[in-house]
């Protein structure tokens, strides 16, 4: 039963995120990662060797909300941000790395129930600013609204280009 009050978010420790791949799986299997390239297949396993190295110390987390609201319930949300020391401005930031609510549970507050779960945690670890992204696909118009909302200002445009032949 998905649960309609603020859901409660948990920072995923090390070995807890392997529950979050099928959330990642499904993510990369809607189409909304397909920006990167028609032919990606998603490494679940590489997926959770990252996440599973980084979580846990302080340059990485993983927040997760449950169907239930328990922490060992089935997952339905996780935002992924990096803890970056910037160089030029010697202040402390958080990059979003992934934002995903299964398609059971969009309409209902997980979204920016993990948004503000990630602002708390950079608070927490003395992060000045948070910066968030979104695809360039059919999220991005909502996503852009949501963030000018909760205060975020776009500062940045982001180009890719494969190159190496992979």
């Amino acid at each position: 039963m998905i649960q309609h009050a603020r859901p409660n978010t948990y920072i995923a420790l090390p070995d807890e995120v392997e529950r979050l791949t099928g959330l990642a799986t499904e993510f990369h299997g809607s189409g909304y990662s397909s920006v990167w390239r028609p032919d990606f297949e998603f490494d679940s396993r590489a997926w959770g060797e990252f996440w599973s190295g980084a979580v846990g110390g302080d340059r990485a987390v993983a927040i997760f909300c449950t169907e239930d609201g328990e922490r060992d319930g089935k997952p339905v949300g996780f935002i992924l941000g990096l803890v970056v020391d910037c160089p030029t401005e010697g202040e402390r930031f958080i990059t979003e790395a992934a934002w995903f609510v299964s398609s059971e549970a969009v309409g209902l507050p997980y979204g920016v129930t993990l948004l503000a779960a990630l602002e708390g945690f950079g608070e927490s670890v003395g992060a000045v600013r948070i910066n968030m992204g979104h695809l360039a696909n059919r999220t991005g118009k909502r996503l852009a609204r949501i963030y000018s909302r909760w205060g975020y200002t776009p500062v940045e445009v982001i180009y890719t280009k494969r190159i190496g032949g992979n």
